[in-house]
C-alpha cells in the first residue's frame, strides 16, 4: 500500500551540479528538472524554496 500523503523529490547528483524534480502524491510532475550548482547560494536556495513550496500538494 502506498502513502498518498507526500511528494517524491528526485536528484541525480554529480560532482559540479545536480538535477532535482518533483512528483506530486499522484505522480503527476510538479516540478521538471531543473539544474543545481552546488557552489551557488540562490541555486542551493531555490532548491529548498522550491520544496517547501510543494507543501500546498499534499492532500
Amino acid at each position: 500500500m502506498h502513502n498518498k500523503n507526500y511528494i517524491s523529490v528526485g536528484i541525480d547528483v554529480g560532482s559540479a551540479f545536480s538535477f532535482m524534480t518533483i512528483l506530486a502524491p499522484d505522480e503527476t510532475v510538479i516540478l521538471k528538472p531543473f539544474k543545481i550548482t552546488h557552489n551557488n547560494k540562490d541555486s542551493l536556495e531555490r532548491a529548498v524554496s522550491e520544496i517547501k513550496k510543494q507543501k500546498s500538494c499534499i492532500p
